[in-house]
C-alpha cells in the first residue's frame, strides 16, 4: 500500500485516488455548496482530536484512515444529537481511532456511535458504512 506513517502520506494517497470516480463517490458527506470535506485520521489519533478536526472542517466530514492494506472512509458529524433508538453505544473521547475502527468492524462495518468527549459533553460521531478501499 505504500508508506502511510503520517497524515501527509495518507492524504497524498487519498488525493491520488480522488480522480477515480468509484473512490470519490464514497465520500457521502457534502456541504450545501457541494464540497465534500475530508479529514485524515491516523489510527493513534484520539477521538477527541478527530472531533476537533471535524468541527474545524465545518462540523461534518468524510473521515479517512488506514486499515490493513487499504483505507476506510466513514462519516462523522460533530455535535449532532442522535435520534437512533435504542441509543447507540458510546465511544470515549480518549480512545483512539484504531480502537473505534476495531469496534466498527466488530459491529459489521455499519454502526452509529455516540462519542463522549468529556464527562458532560457528548457528541454524536456517525460512523456510517465504512468501505475498505485497496490502494494501488
Amino acid at each position: 500500500m505504500g508508506d502511510m506513517r503520517n497524515r501527509d502520506d495518507l492524504l497524498r494517497q487519498v488525493h491520488r485516488r480522488l480522480a477515480h470516480r468509484d473512490f470519490a463517490e464514497r465520500f457521502s458527506v457534502m456541504t450545501e455548496s457541494g464540497e465534500r470535506p475530508i479529514v485524515v485520521a491516523l489510527l493513534e489519533d484520539s477521538i477527541n482530536e478527530l472531533c476537533v478536526r471535524v468541527r474545524n472542517a465545518g462540523g461534518a466530514a468524510n473521515v479517512v484512515t488506514q486499515h490493513l492494506d487499504g483505507m476506510v472512509v466513514f462519516n462523522m458529524v460533530a455535535g449532532e444529537v442522535t435520534t437512533v433508538r435504542p441509543e447507540p453505544p458510546s465511544v470515549k473521547g480518549d480512545a483512539t481511532v484504531g480502537v473505534m475502527l476495531q469496534q466498527l468492524m466488530f459491529d459489521g462495518g455499519r454502526a452509529t456511535y455516540r462519542v463522549c468527549t468529556t464527562k458532560n459533553d457528548s457528541q454524536s460521531g456517525v460512523a456510517d458504512n465504512p468501505r475498505l478501499l485497496p490502494v494501488g
